[in-house]
């Protein structure tokens, strides 16, 4: 197993200016083989406040054409919420 984490500050063209990136980790449980399928779904976990920004918290599962569990990940992302 294979964990990782990092920072994003530089958040992306495509998204609307009030929203961007915060944390994100990633566990890496199997190797990805050359020539896979692999599907990834991602759900809501939660959302919170911090320094007067709204979060939500994205957990994604990563399988392969068998179904076999590859990696995990968790992401933070500020979202323009009222």
């Amino acid at each position: 197993m294979m964990r990782c984490g990092f920072w994003k500050t530089q958040r992306s063209g495509s998204l609307p200016d009030a929203t961007g990136s915060g944390e994100q980790e990633f566990e890496l449980l199997q190797p990805l083989l050359l020539g896979s399928t692999v599907t990834a779904r991602g759900t809501v976990g939660e959302k919170f406040v911090k320094r007067s920004r709204t979060y939500v918290v994205v957990e994604t599962t990563y399988h392969d054409q068998n179904g076999t569990l590859l990696a995990r990940g968790r992401s933070e992302h500020i979202v323009p919420i009222a």
